[in-house]
């Protein structure tokens, strides 16, 4: 039972310290990067995913992509079926120009999974897309149009990927979606039926 409630007790800390770690880093990320790291010191905390996690996070707001590709990685290794964890990983590798180590990340995200994702299609489709593979990167945004039709983000990358190689129907079709998004959906489900009858 003590056991029990020490797990309860570490696990309420590491939550409560996590959300204060949120709340100073909206005015400093020093303090909250060193809150995460006094608690990563206590007993029985090192090898905790979420502070790892939390930590990696705060880092990277602190434009320290280096420290926040580490300390994910270490997370990694202490939590390593995270779908969200991997596919954040992938995006950190990628913004670093680890291009190769990206695609390898998102791949194991996208293994993990148990379920297709917009957003792991959509990262898998801008790491394609910085290795040069275009076809590749553009069926992995589709895919994710596919499950999100209404997410105005995952539009941006296919309809400059779609102008850069001429492909201006779908290419501003994407593009126009962000402007006229209510209209442009229906239009989408519209072309959508008609092409799977």
């Amino acid at each position: 039972h003590e056991l029990e409630l020490a797990f309860c007790i570490d696990r309420s800390l590491v939550h409560a310290r996590i959300r204060a770690a949120t709340i100073y880093s909206k005015t400093s990320l020093a303090e909250a990067i060193k809150l995460i790291n006094d608690t990563l010191q206590l007993e029985g905390l090192e090898k905790n995913a979420s502070l790892l996690s939390e930590k990696s996070r705060l880092l990277h707001e602190a434009h320290d992509l280096a420290g926040a590709i580490r300390s994910l990685s270490l997370a990694l290794e202490y939590d390593p079926k995270s779908v969200a964890k991997q596919n954040t990983y992938a995006v950190l590798l990628r913004e670093s120009g680890e291009i190769e180590a990206a695609l390898s990340a998102i791949e194991r995200a996208e293994l993990l999974s148990q379920k297709q994702q917009d957003h792991i299609f959509f990262n898998k489709g801008t790491i394609l897309g910085d290795s040069g593979r275009y076809d590749e990167a553009i069926a992995y945004f589709n895919k994710a149009i596919q499950l999100n039709p209404s997410d105005l983000s995952i539009r941006w990358y296919p309809a400059i990927y779609a102008l850069a190689y001429h492909n201006y129907r779908e290419g501003w079709a994407n593009y126009e979606f962000r402007f006229h998004k209510a209209e442009a959906v229906k239009r989408l489900e519209l072309r959508v039926a008609l092409y799977n009858h």
